[in-house]
């Protein structure tokens, strides 16, 4: 008898597992802001579609129907696709890992790896990306740094990762130092 079953390549198991750091008050601060005004603006849709009848009425009934469906799905792709939940290091090399998916970046491919403050960084400009909410998530372009991918939760603890043949990458892992620390040994056992 022979097995047609598909033939998974073996998972190596992480050596070191960092969740990305809580928010910090600004990120917090922020996120609630813009989840209020949207939660103002969707009710005062709603009361004005309760008192106005007719095709006025009507249109605000679906257009607060759809901006609530649009909010919810907005903030679920937020959750499972902008927002990592951990970095893994695996002895290939660094794994970002959202729910819905992943990203690898080999060993080899650090040749710098520090600590950054906001001062260095200056001002983050959105290219492609999502932030305040929950945190800064996608391509971004430091004011003195230049363009990066970001995954930050907070202003401090910040780790930039420059990479061969790609966008350096800004990360604040829950621990830092410790997360420097891995994946400098990590780096170190590649070269």
């Amino acid at each position: 008898m022979v097995d047609h079953a598909p033939q998974t390549e073996p998972v190596t198991p992480a050596e070191h597992v960092f969740p990305i750091a809580s928010m910090d008050g600004r990120f917090r601060v922020a996120s609630g802001v813009v989840l209020l005004l949207a939660a103002g603006a969707l009710t005062g849709l709603y009361i004005a579609a309760m008192f106005l009848s007719g095709t006025v009425g009507l249109l605000l009934w679906i257009a607060a129907i759809v901006s609530s469906v649009g909010l919810v799905i907005g903030l679920t792709l937020i959750r499972l696709y902008a927002r990592p939940t951990h970095f893994e290091l695996r002895p290939e090399g660094l794994r970002i890992v959202w729910p819905a998916r992943s990203r690898k970046l080999p060993s080899n491919a650090f040749y710098e790896i520090r600590r950054c403050t906001e001062t260095e960084l200056g001002r983050l400009k959105r290219c492609f990306g999502i932030s305040p909410v929950f945190g800064a998530f996608g391509w971004f372009r430091s004011e003195y740094m230049g363009s990066m991918d970001v995954y930050i939760t907070r202003s401090g603890g910040l780790v930039y990762l420059r990479m061969s043949n790609r966008h350096p990458l800004l990360l604040t892992p829950e621990e830092p130092e410790e997360f420097l620390r891995a994946l400098g040994e990590l780096a170190d056992r590649v070269d």
